[in-house]
């Protein structure tokens, strides 16, 4: 597991935190209210934004996946880190 950071917009128009770029599928934990949230990072070109689309561990290892549930719009200087497995799938 990576070094928590806090979220920042870069020069390519891509969440980052430290040197860690986040791209689509990247598997990130964002932390809500001092608790760790995982989830896979989003975007949605209709409307501009990422978001994190929050999954279980099972759904991590791409075991299945269901596109049901809520999603945390990504914001400056939230803090995040990277889990030991950065990709959804394989």
């Amino acid at each position: 597991m990576t070094q928590p950071g806090a979220l920042e917009m870069n020069g390519n128009g891509r969440w980052q935190y430290g040197e860690r770029e986040l791209t689509c599928g990247d598997l990130v934990e964002i932390n809500l209210g001092g608790q760790w949230c995982r989830g896979r990072i989003e975007h949605t070109p209709r409307h501009g934004y990422y978001f994190l689309l929050p999954v279980s561990d099972a759904q991590a290892i791409g075991v299945f996946h269901d596109r049901g549930g809520a999603v945390v719009l990504l914001h400056e200087g939230m803090p995040a880190r990277t889990p030991e497995r950065s990709r959804v799938w394989p």
